[in-house]
């Protein structure tokens, strides 16, 4: 799916917004006791927020597992990269 820039702008930021509402109900949910479901509202918020950073970086699925794959690349890739600078 190819998205213009705005559409993509448009993507994260409702993106973002599904990740702060499903944070905002985990923290209700802990407040009432109800901690598994709190848990999987958490585990939704980060989901969320990951999509957003892979939109950002032109990395597009709805796949649980093939965002984690990415994440773990880039977020392995980073840190090679600050390890290679100290040397």
């Amino acid at each position: 799916m190819t998205l213009s820039s705005e559409e993509k702008s448009n993507l994260i930021e409702y993106r973002l917004n599904q990740a702060k509402e499903s944070q905002e109900v985990a923290a209700f949910l802990i407040q009432i006791g109800k901690l598994p479901t709190a848990v999987n509202r958490i585990y939704y918020a980060i989901f969320y927020c990951l999509l957003a950073l892979a939109l950002k970086y032109e990395f597009e699925t709805s796949k649980h597992l093939q965002l984690l794959g990415w994440f773990i690349k880039i977020s392995s890739l980073q840190v090679w990269l600050n390890l290679s600078m100290v040397r």
